[in-house]
């Protein structure tokens, strides 16, 4: 347990700290009463507090910004998709008034469309694998000492 102001006492316990949060109290006022513990916690909880609050607020802004951009991906692959059918609409026309049927139609902008995308996720994949092993390589050495 632990308290704050200029001085701070770290008791080692057996078991349970937060049950001999009383008696270590009173046993600090008994020797001095001008002395007022103050933010006794455990151990666990101060590391809750700082060492352990870092990496879940990097997940929760990592988790932020995918969030944003996959909003934008998909902002975006949208745009493309309908200016690339704005530009096709008079090929698109020509096809149905020579007999093409809806689903051709569709299957032909499906195919088209899921060409660009697969293409973008697999140069996504590579990148990220690449980045990784860059990443493991130039940070793998101090990952290992500070273990």
């Amino acid at each position: 347990m632990a308290g704050y102001g200029q001085d701070v006492i770290f008791v080692h316990t057996v078991g349970n700290p937060v049950a001999l949060n009383r008696s270590l109290t009173a046993e600090i006022l008994r020797v001095d009463r001008s002395v007022i513990p103050q933010q006794t916690m455990t151990l666990d909880d101060i590391l809750g507090i700082g060492q352990y609050a870092q990496p879940r607020f990097g997940l929760v802004l990592f988790s932020v910004f995918a969030g944003i951009g996959l909003v934008l991906v998909t902002i975006g692959v949208y745009s493309v998709v309908s200016w690339i059918l704005t530009q096709q609409r008079h090929e698109i026309g020509i096809r149905m008034a020579l007999g093409a049927s809806t689903g051709d139609v569709r299957s032909m902008v499906l195919t088209s469309t899921l060409r660009f995308v697969l293409m973008g996720v697999a140069a996504g994949i590579v990148l990220a694998w690449v980045v990784g092993r860059c990443w493991r390589a130039s940070f793998g050495e101090c990952r290992d000492t500070i273990r």
